[in-house]
């Protein structure tokens, strides 16, 4: 072999050394560096491992603060819905204790009612606590001269030669001067016979019914003498409630029409067992009405008692109750011919101011 060829092979063989060490250079550092990767890959991982189990944990504390949270309003929401129920409680107690406070028919109908409702509720205590308006509903009872004996007497004076005869047996006795002269003087006596007459009262009451007086979204809406909200209705009826609680010894007749455009029923109590039931019915059921037609209920009033009177007499009083403001035929000429000397007529007026031309404004007893 020439020695050109050894020198070709020696460096093909040094060149092939070289390329052997460079490449185990590069593997190896390639190797080094995936190492890292795979380093930094783990570390990446265990990062991010840590920072899911940061954010469940506190995902975990946000669930757990929201649940005790919820808890919390939970029971502060049942604490006040409780604290609501036994106020309400203590007030409906307070309002049954007045009820029966006041006695009558009141609190006879408190007594047998079950699972009274609110408005109910609210009317009677209404009734309870009204003062403002009260009739002497009691039978007036008279002493009638009379020319036969009969147990009430009385010793009265002589006013005419004529009554003579009926001077006392102790007076008539004396010598003539003496008797004359107790004529002069006014000191002559005679007896006087009487008759014990009695007569019964009759309460007639007008309630109007109109939307005004049920409806709140329609000016039905009021705040009662005592604080409570709740609508005209409701204190018209307390105020009749209150009235017919007075019923106990069944002397006076109670009349009761309800009215809007038209006349409603009419219903009567003539005794402590028919009153309690026309209490009942004032204090459970409202009559929704529209319009308001005083005049008409006036006269169909004053028709009923004049029927009436017919077959029985009694001192005759309408109760007009109402916030209406209708003039309708009404005039306050017509008024006084209507209702004559023997009836008399009272309003209580809610909710509307009436001046002093309404014709109705000199019967006015109450105004809220």
């Amino acid at each position: 072999m020439g020695s050109g060829a050894i020198l070709l092979y020696t460096a093909i063989a040094e060149a092939a050394i070289v390329g052997s060490y460079l490449l185990h250079r590069l593997i190896k550092k390639m190797m080094s560096k995936t190492k890292e990767q795979i380093a930094e890959e783990e570390r990446l991982k265990e990062e991010r491992r840590r920072m899911r189990e940061e954010e469940a944990r506190q995902a975990a504390a946000r669930r757990e603060e929201e649940a005790r949270r919820r808890v919390e309003e939970e029971k502060r929401e049942r604490e006040r819905i409780e604290e609501q129920e036994r106020q309400k409680q203590t007030k409906r107690n307070r309002k049954i204790d007045a009820i029966r406070g006041r006695g009558g028919l009141l609190a006879r109908a408190i007594g047998n009612m079950k699972n009274v409702s609110d408005a109910s509720l609210e009317i009677m205590y209404q009734a309870a606590i009204q003062r403002d308006i009260s009739f002497d509903l009691s039978t007036e009872r008279a002493l009638r001269p009379v020319v036969f004996p009969t147990n009430h007497l009385d010793f009265v004076q002589v006013h005419d030669v004529a009554q003579f005869p009926d001077v006392l047996l102790s007076q008539s006795v004396t010598d003539d001067d003496l008797f004359y002269q107790m004529f002069v003087d006014g000191t002559l006596l005679r007896t006087q016979f009487y008759e014990l007459i009695a007569k019964a009262k009759r309460l007639y009451v007008l309630l109007d019914a109109s939307p005004s007086m049920w409806d709140p979204e329609r000016g039905g809406a009021m705040t009662f003498p005592n604080g409570e909200d709740g609508t005209r209705d409701q204190f018209a009826r307390g105020i009749l409630a209150s009235l017919l609680s007075e019923a106990v010894r069944g002397e006076a007749e109670y009349a009761l029409r309800l009215f809007d455009d038209n006349i409603g029923e009419l219903n009567r109590a003539y005794d402590a067992d028919e009153a309690a039931k026309l209490l009942n019915w004032i204090v459970t059921t409202r009559v929704e009405g529209s319009g308001t037609n005083i005049a008409q209920a006036v006269k169909k009033a004053v028709f009923d008692i004049r029927k009436k009177q017919k077959d029985e007499s009694r001192f005759n009083h309408i109760l007009l109750v109402t916030d209406g403001d209708d003039q309708r035929g009404l005039t306050r000429e017509a008024l006084v011919t209507t209702l004559g000397e023997d009836i008399k007529l009272s309003v209580v007026l809610i909710g509307t101011n009436w001046d002093e031309n309404h014709p109705l404004f000199p019967y006015i007893i109450a105004r809220y």
